[in-house]
């Protein structure tokens, strides 16, 4: 479900609210907004998702994140 108009920005994504911690991680270690990181190919091309999966979150959830900041003005 898609949340427009949210609290949080990733409310309108398809980022389940559960992974918003993977989300952050990903955010301090590029030292990077929401905003500045969404629709950033070249930024998410040059980042490991393995770097981000730990024991509560799998790869496939960080490459599931990483495919929704692809598109832009999600």
């Amino acid at each position: 479900m898609r949340i427009i108009g949210g609290k949080n920005a990733l409310d309108a994504s398809s980022v389940h609210p559960e992974a918003y911690p993977v989300v952050e991680k990903i955010l301090q270690a590029t030292t990077s907004t929401l905003a500045e990181l969404m629709g950033n190919n070249s930024k998410i091309h040059s980042l490991n998702a393995k770097d981000f999966v730990d024991e509560q979150f799998g790869l496939p959830t960080v490459n599931d994140i990483f495919k929704e900041f692809r598109k832009t003005g999600a």
